[in-house]
């Protein structure tokens, strides 16, 4: 089966919303989806998030 990728763009200090405490947000994402979401980049700097799966 082939992967779907999808990159977006995280305004600069908002990665914190995304990931949620302790990753906590992140980790139900990808449990609920069964997608690998990878942040790229750094903390207080615009990022993207990159979403993979099928």
């Amino acid at each position: 089966m082939s992967q779907n990728q999808e990159i977006f763009n995280i305004q600069k200090g908002k990665s914190g919303y995304v990931m949620g405490s302790k990753a906590t947000n992140l980790k139900q994402m990808k449990e609920t989806s069964g997608a690998e979401i990878e942040i790229l980049g750094r903390k207080n700097q615009p990022c993207q998030a990159k979403i993979t799966g099928t």
